[in-house]
C-alpha cells in the first residue's frame, strides 16, 4: 500500500520493559484490518513482555499468525524469540566435532498483500531486537511454505470473520503438536454477528485444542481491559492420541 494525501503512514510506539527498547509500528490512515495496531495486539505483546522477567521467551521458535502490523510477533522478537532448532555434527580427522546452529527468527505470517507492511515494520526495529523475524506469507488453509514445528503460536484479534472457524483451526492444528503453547487474544465485540462467531469459534476450538483463560492479575497491569481476553490452548491429549491410532492403522 503506498502513501498519497488521503492516505498516509503513521507510527505508533510501545515500549517493551524488560527490555528497554521501543518498538515502532508503521500504519495506514486507510487500508484493511491488517494496516491498523489493534488494542488486541498490544494486550498480547505487553502479556508477552509482562511474564518474561524471567527469560522464560529466550530461545522459543514462534509463530504469529495473521500478524497484521506485526505487533504480537516483534514483541516476541525483541524479546529474544530466537530458537536453534537444527543441528549438524561433523567429525574432523583430530577427532574435534564442529558443530553448526542454524537459527529460527520469529515467523511472522498474513497474506501477500501484507508482507510489505509487515517487512517494513521488521526492518524499522532491527537493532530493538534481541532475536530476528522475517515475514511469510501465509493463507489460512493453505500451507505450502514447511514451517518449523513451533513452541508458542500467537494469534491476536484475528476472530472477525467466518474464515476464523472455517480455515484458522485447522492451520493451528496442522502447525502445532502436542508441545505447542497457542496464545489467542481478542475482543469481544457486539457489532453485527460477532458474538456468535465467537462462540462458534470456541466451540470448534475446544474440539481440538485444551483452552485455559487466562486470568487479568496475568495480564500487564496498564494493558488490560476488561473487553478483551487471553487465552492458552494446547491440542487435547485424547484427539492425539485418536490421530496416532489413525496413523498405526494405516502404516500397518
Amino acid at each position: 500500500m503506498y502513501e498519497t494525501s488521503e492516505n498516509y503512514e503513521f507510527t505508533r510506539e510501545l515500549e517493551v520493559e524488560t527490555h528497554g527498547v521501543d518498538l515502532k509500528f508503521v500504519q495506514y490512515s486507510l487500508g484493511d484490518v491488517s494496516s491498523v495496531v489493534w488494542d488486541a495486539g498490544i494486550v498480547l505483546g505487553k502479556y508477552l513482555d509482562f511474564q518474561n522477567k524471567n527469560k522464560v521467551l529466550s530461545g522459543k521458535i514462534v509463530i504469529d499468525i495473521g500478524s497484521g502490523t506485526g505487533v504480537a510477533g516483534l514483541f516476541a522478537a525483541a524479546l529474544g524469540c530466537l530458537c536453534i532448532y537444527k543441528f549438524i555434527l561433523f567429525l574432523v580427522v583430530d577427532k574435534i566435532f564442529v558443530l553448526i546452529l542454524k537459527l529460527e527468527p520469529v515467523i511472522l505470517t498474513d497474506l501477500s498483500s501484507v508482507i510489505p507492511l509487515l517487512e517494513k515494520n521488521i526492518n524499522e526495529n532491527v537493532d530493538a531486537l534481541k532475536g530476528s523475524a522475517i515475514a511469510y506469507v501465509l493463507e489460512w488453509g493453505k500451507l505450502e511454505v514447511k514451517f518449523p514445528v513451533p513452541d508458542l503460536i500467537l494469534v491476536s484479534d484475528c476472530i472477525y470473520y467466518d474464515m476464523s472457524v472455517e480455515k484458522l483451526i485447522p492451520t493451528l492444528f496442522e502447525l502445532s503438536n502436542e508441545n505447542t503453547e497457542v496464545l489467542i487474544s481478542y475482543e469481544d465485540r457486539d457489532v453485527g454477528n460477532k458474538k456468535e462467531l465467537l462462540k462458534n469459534f470456541l466451540d470448534e476450538l475446544r474440539k481440538h485444542f485444551h483452552i485455559d483463560i487466562i486470568p487479568r492479575q496475568l495480564h500487564h497491569p496498564d494493558f488490560q481491559s476488561d473487553d478483551i481476553y487471553l487465552l492458552k490452548c494446547k491440542k487435547n491429549y485424547l484427539i492425539n492420541c485418536y490421530l496416532w491410532i489413525v496413523l498405526y492403522l494405516k502404516i500397518f
